[in-house]
């Protein structure tokens, strides 16, 4: 890997991010960059790069966010008077495109919810989908950060795992400055919740010792965290196809709370608090997508405008 470049790519962010950044620089920037000094990288040499990772066939944001780690050293490398002027500025991206992500209408999600009530893990799934939440926001729950008497969670923390996902993990910041935040919960996934604190307890007094206490909300049979992994391969594939339905991914259930949200009439700038959003333009951009079935609600509306009575 270049050095130079991890070296500038490591400042200012967290442990987390630095490891997504020397995934992708030693995938992609090392074989097309080598050892090359900061000073011989050229334009042609970066434009090289991102045409070879097109040519492999990957999606454009990963590209983009390729280049933007690249681009970003860079920057620093020209702060710090190493470099006359940053190459990156003048490659050639592909175009952004956002993938439409893949939501339960409501019919699904009420077999989805029913099926979830007959898996041991379903409450996980019920919760992420109900809440809204990252992955690595309600799998770094604590008991603490269940607010029973004021029916609401805090998110706190992230959970992240070592690097390429090894058996490490540790506890991390948020995803955005309004990661840390209250979300209400209903009466009865708190009922759920008291039902599922006690099957814990039981198995923390079978275990004794060998339970590794951290108060997770979520936690494996001996107290460490799920990763996405394993949820997504061992669990959620079996609540799915009970319940009839194809394929979906864990942040999946978060697009799914918020699309039906929005679609209840909430007010976009409370979805987007509830989610943790960095801005309310992050949360229009991915869901703010009409499709056919609101185009018509929409039409109908304007009719009934117009020629109500």
């Amino acid at each position: 890997m270049h050095s130079g470049l991890e070296k500038r790519a490591k400042l200012k962010v967290s442990q987390s991010t630095f490891e997504d950044y020397q995934r992708l620089l030693i995938n992609h920037v090392r074989p097309i960059l080598g050892k090359k000094k900061l000073s011989q990288i050229s334009v042609t040499h970066l434009q090289d790069l991102v045409n070879e990772m097109i040519k492999k066939g990957y999606a454009p944001s990963t590209i983009r966010y390729t280049h933007s780690i690249i681009c970003g050293a860079l920057r620093q490398a020209v702060k710090e008077r190493l470099i006359a002027t940053n190459p990156a500025r003048e490659v050639d991206l592909p175009k952004k495109s956002r993938k439409k992500p893949t939501v339960l209408n409501p019919e699904e999600t009420r077999s989805f919810l029913a099926s979830c009530d007959s898996h041991k893990h379903g409450l996980i799934f019920e919760f992420a989908l109900i809440t809204g939440m990252r992955p690595e926001e309600y799998l770094a729950l604590q008991w603490p950060d269940i607010l029973f008497q004021e029916e609401k969670a805090t998110i706190n923390r992230t959970v992240r795992w070592g690097k390429w996902h090894d058996h490490s993990w540790y506890f991390g910041e948020g995803k955005t400055e309004k990661a840390k935040r209250t979300v209400p919960l209903p009466g009865y996934l708190l009922q759920k919740l008291r039902a599922h604190y006690k099957a814990q307890l039981e198995q923390k007094m079978k275990l004794g010792s060998r339970y590794e206490d951290y108060k997770l909300v979520f936690a494996t049979e001996v107290g460490t965290p799920y990763s996405m992994d394993r949820l997504r391969k061992r669990h959620l594939g079996k609540v799915l196809k009970d319940a009839g339905l194809g394929h979906i991914r864990l942040y999946d259930l978060r697009h799914t709370c918020a699309t039906l949200l929005l679609r209840a009439g909430v007010n976009l700038k409370i979805v987007s608090d509830m989610l943790g959003h960095a801005s309310i333009k992050t949360t229009a951009d991915i869901y703010m997508q009409s499709d056919e079935s609101m185009q018509r609600e929409a039409t109908d509306s304007l009719v009934s405008v117009i020629f109500r009575k």
